[in-house]
C-alpha cells in the first residue's frame, strides 16, 4: 500500500488533550493580562467589589418596573448609598419626582433621624438645609406625639432657635395656643421676646389676635411661676422719641376693654415714669376713667372741674343724684 504524502496521520488522545490544555492556560494567561476594568474605557461592564471609573462620561439606569429601580443593602454598621461631590458648585446627590416624592428617608430608631443635613462651612449665610415651597410651604412638620414638638430648635448663646421673616408676619402660631414661650433662664430672660425697628406706624414687636368666640380667647397671654424676684408676665418697651410711642398696645373693636390687669395680691396695674406720667387714659364720651372703689391720691389733685355721683336719697335704684361745686383760688 502506497503512503500519500499529502496526509497526515490521527492524533492520539494525549496530544488531543495537552493541546487543550495549553490553550486554556494561554487563554487564563491573557485576562490576567488585559488591563484593568475599573479604569476601562466608558461602555465596559461595572465591576462588584471594585473601584469603576466611567471617566467624563455618565452612567444611567431606567426601569419601567412597578418597584425599587435600584435597592442598596448595608446590613454592617456602614453606608447603604452615598454621594460625594467636590467640584465648585456641584451637587452630591438630586432627586425629582413629577408626581412624588424627591427624597424619602424613614428611621425605625428614636434616637435617630430620617433626614439628617450638616453644614461644615465657614460661617455665611447659607445653612445645613434649605426648603423651597415655591407656590406651597416651604416646610410642613408634623408629629402624633402630644409630648413633643413638630418643630424643635436649639440656638446658639445670643441667637434666636428659630428666626423667621415676612413682609407681615415673621412667625405665626395658629391654635390652642399660637405662639408659646418658655423659659427657665435667670436673669434678663423672656418667653417671647419681639422687637420691631421700622419707624413704621404699624410696627409690632409683638402682635397676638385671637378670633375665637370662647371666653378664654387671648391674643397675647403671658405669666411668670417665679415666686421670687422682677417676674414680668408681659413687658412691653419702646425707645421711640414720639409722643405716639407706645410700650404695650391694646385694642378692642367693640365693647369691652382694651387692657385688662387683675392681680390678687398686689397692684393689678402700675405705670411709672420719670419725666412724664405714669398713667395716661385719654377717654371718650363715657369718660377717662371709672374706678370702682376707694381711690387714695397721694399728692396734689388738680383738675378743671368737679361733681359727684351718689345714689338718689328718694329712688336709689332707678335715680342718680349729681353734685358739682365751681373752684375757686379763694379758701
Amino acid at each position: 500500500m502506497a503512503i500519500d504524502p499529502g496526509r497526515t496521520e490521527p492524533r492520539s488522545r494525549r496530544a488531543i488533550l495537552a493541546g487543550a490544555i495549553g490553550g486554556l492556560a494561554g487563554l487564563v494567561g491573557s485576562r490576567f493580562a488585559s488591563p484593568d476594568r475599573t479604569s476601562a474605557a466608558a461602555g465596559g461592564p461595572v465591576i462588584m467589589g471594585a473601584a469603576n471609573s466611567a471617566g467624563v462620561t455618565n452612567t444611567s439606569l431606567t426601569t419601567t418596573s412597578s418597584g425599587t429601580a435600584l435597592l442598596v443593602t448595608q446590613s454592617g454598621t456602614g453606608t447603604a448609598l452615598r454621594g460625594s461631590a467636590v467640584g465648585a458648585g456641584s451637587i452630591a446627590g438630586f432627586f425629582t419626582a413629577n408626581n412624588g416624592t424627591g427624597i424619602s428617608g424613614v428611621t425605625g430608631t428614636g434616637g435617630s433621624y430620617g433626614v439628617f443635613a450638616q453644614n461644615n462651612g465657614a460661617a455665611g449665610t447659607a445653612g445645613a438645609l434649605r426648603a423651597f415651597g415655591g407656590q406651597n410651604h416651604g416646610v410642613v412638620a408634623t408629629t402624633a406625639n402630644g409630648g413633643k414638638y413638630a418643630v424643635y430648635a436649639t440656638g446658639a448663646n445670643g441667637a434666636p432657635a428659630i428666626y423667621g421673616t415676612a413682609i407681615q408676619g415673621g412667625v405665626r402660631g395658629d391654635g390652642y395656643r399660637g405662639v408659646m414661650g418658655y423659659t427657665a433662664s435667670n436673669g434678663a430672660s423672656a418667653g417671647v421676646w419681639g422687637r420691631a425697628d421700622t419707624s413704621g406706624a404699624d410696627a409690632w414687636g409683638v402682635l397676638g389676635e385671637s378670633n375665637t368666640a370662647g371666653g378664654g380667647a387671648i391674643g397675647v397671654y403671658g405669666t411668670t411661676s417665679a415666686t421670687t424676684g422682677n417676674g414680668i408676665g408681659v413687658k412691653g418697651n419702646s425707645d421711640s422719641t414720639d409722643s405716639s410711642g407706645v410700650g404695650v398696645y391694646g385694642t378692642r373693636g367693640g365693647t369691652g376693654l382694651g387692657v385688662s390687669a387683675q392681680c390678687t395680691d398686689g397692684s393689678a396695674l402700675y405705670g411709672i415714669s420719670t419725666s412724664w406720667y405714669g398713667l395716661w387714659v385719654d377717654g371718650g364720651t363715657a369718660g377717662a376713667a371709672n374706678l370702682n372703689g376707694n381711690v387714695a391720691v397721694n399728692g396734689t389733685l388738680s383738675k378743671t372741674a368737679g361733681s359727684f355721683k351718689i345714689d338718689h336719697p328718694v329712688d336709689p335704684a332707678n335715680k342718680w343724684l349729681y353734685h358739682s361745686f365751681v373752684e375757686s383760688p379763694d379758701m
